[in-house]
């Protein structure tokens, strides 16, 4: 992420798929509510065993450590999670 101060625009912030996965597609959708970053990673396998996850990003702290949103259908189907996100505070929208 990028902050402009004083007319000058620097990094502030860098995230990175937290799973290395060069194929996640980590980043194809991302919004940011002023304290939270939500990025969505559709092809990014979740523990579940799923694919899709959204990574929700806590910018308040010194570190910006994720925490990773994955659902799962309870039918095995892969759901390609994170296609689309949006976050308002502690509310987030993941589409598939």
């Amino acid at each position: 992420m990028l902050e402009k101060t004083a007319g000058v625009w620097s990094k502030c912030v860098e995230v990175g798929d937290p799973n290395g996965f060069a194929i996640g597609r980590f980043g194809e959708s991302v919004d940011f509510d002023g304290q939270r970053l939500i990025v969505g990673a559709p092809a990014d396998q979740h523990s579940s065993g799923q694919f899709g996850v959204a990574y929700v990003y806590d910018l308040s702290g010194a570190v910006a450590t994720p925490t990773a949103l994955g659902l799962t259908d309870g039918l095995g189907h892969p759901m390609g999670l994170g296609k689309g996100v949006a976050i308002d505070g502690d509310v987030a929208a993941v589409s598939a």
